[in-house]
Formats: structure tokens, sequence, C-alpha cells
């Protein structure tokens, strides 16, 4: 066991009984009356334990634990110290600037799926974003067409616009002479597939929109189903004159408008609309 003394300063210390006095570099120089404390503390060289169940002392259990966190410099790995776990981490989830990629870190997929996302205003598409096909899935019921300029018309028949009709009923159509010549004839046409050349033709005549092909007493099936003109007739729509027409669409791959003066030229457009 240690012995106490009293310093010069008047300050209580400890040496040991049994091996010396200490010295002035060393004045505490004491033991424990139990000697097992220094190996339950051990010495600051003891070998660190590896795991936590292992028995060793203090010293071991620090150096152990020291050894267990590593340093901030070790190499990611997902067996390694806790700062290479920490760093194998930080690698998987990767940074904001990742490039989009499906196998590659959190913030890459996350990117992909931000963008399978897309935004709300994503205009509607069938091979676009979560958000365009929705759109895309809101319009379903209808389809929507128009010249987006006015079409000039020849002395040969010129198509106006075509419409797609694929599993659609009804189909409305508003056309505009917005030329200085009046029509000299009007066609529609559809055909039945989108492979073929064939064009039929359901209307070209004043008779065909109204007792020929158009709707009648008794026969609600016919293809036309109401037209109307402002001034002339609808396949001689005057210049600046309007026309319109509703048209059964069932069966129908696409409907397609052509129009012809007889002499000089004019210009057309076409509004539309095709719903179940």
């Amino acid at each position: 066991m240690s012995v106490p003394y009293i310093d010069g300063s008047g300050a209580l210390r400890q040496r040991k009984a049994a091996s010396g006095d200490g010295s002035n570099a060393d004045p505490d120089n004491f033991t424990f009356a139990d000697i097992g404390t220094y190996e339950r503390l051990g010495d600051i060289d003891a070998a660190p334990l590896s795991t936590p169940i292992a028995n060793g002392s203090i010293g071991a259990v620090i150096r152990g634990f020291w050894n267990a966190i590593g340093n901030n410099n070790d190499l990611a790995s997902f067996t390694g110290s806790v700062h290479a776990k920490l760093r194998s981490l930080i690698d998987v989830i990767g940074t904001t600037t990742d490039a989009l990629s499906a196998t590659g870190t959190l913030m890459s997929r996350l990117r992909v799926l931000t963008e399978g996302l897309g935004v709300a205003a994503d205009t509607a598409s069938r091979t676009g974003s979560v958000h365009a096909k929705l759109r895309s899935l809101a319009e379903i019921n209808y389809i929507e067409s128009q010249t987006a300029n006015a079409i000039t018309i020849a002395t040969t028949l010129t198509v106006v616009n075509s419409f797609d009709c694929r599993g659609k009923k009804i189909l409305g159509v508003q056309l505009q002479n917005t030329g200085s010549t009046a029509l000299s004839g009007l066609q529609v046409q559809m055909r039945f597939n989108n492979a073929l050349t064939i064009w039929n033709t359901i209307a070209s005549t004043d008779a065909d929109f109204t007792t020929n092909n158009g709707k009648q007493s008794n026969n609600s099936n016919t293809e036309i189903i109401s037209s109307g003109v402002s001034g002339g007739t609808i396949i001689t729509i005057p210049a600046g004159g309007t026309a319109w027409f509703r048209v059964r669409c069932e069966g129908m791959e696409s409907l397609r408008i052509q129009a012809v003066v007889a002499s000089g030229g004019t210009t057309m457009l076409a509004h539309g609309i095709a719903e179940i």
C-alpha cells in the first residue's frame, strides 16, 4: 500500500512503501493495496478488444472502442470501422447532383423517380411521365384536333384536316373559309385502317348532309347526324363563311375533309372534337 506524507508546500502526497520514495519528477509514486486494480485498469498499450463480450482491462476496452470507431479517412466498407461504414453509407446515398440512374445511388434513383413522375404541367402523352399519362388518361374520353394555320385551297382537292376516330363515337367539326373565294366543292371521307390509302366518301353533296347520308326521320343511324352553314351551302361555303357538321365515327380509323375552288384560291380552317 502507499505511504502518505506531506511535501515542502504542505500538500498531502502518496508514495509507494515497497519500491522507493518517489522523485522530484514523479513524487506520487504509489500503489494500491488491491493489486488487481492495476489489472482491471490495464496498461495504455493493452491489446484492444475486438468484440464487446471479450474479457479484458478498461484500457483494452477503450483501445478496442477507438479501433471500432476508426479514422475519418478509413476507406468505405460495410464490414470495417464505424467511419468506414459511415463513408459507405454516404456512398450509397450519393449527392443531389448524381446523374439519373436506375441502378446508381439513392439520389440517382430518386432523380429517376422524380423524372418519371414529371410535373402537373406536363403535356398529355401516353408515353411520357406519370403526370403526362394521367393527363392523357383524363383526356381519353375525347380527342381535339385543329388546323394550326389556315390551309391554302386550290383548284384541286386539298386536305383541310384529318381527325383520329379510333375508340370514338361522335365527331363534331367547325369549318371556316377564311379566304376571299367561295368553295366549289367539299368532301368528307373516312378510312378503316391507317395502313390504307383507300378513302371512302361519306358526303360530297348538299343532299349527303341532309337526306342521303344525313339524319332522316325513322333513320337515326345515318353517318351525318346534323349540319349547318352560314350563307350558301355546306359544300360551297362562301368567302368568310362558316359551316359545321356532326358525324358518327364508330368503326372508323380516321376521317378527313377535302375542299376545292373553281378558280383562284382561298384558305380554310377546321376544328373538331371526337368523343366517346
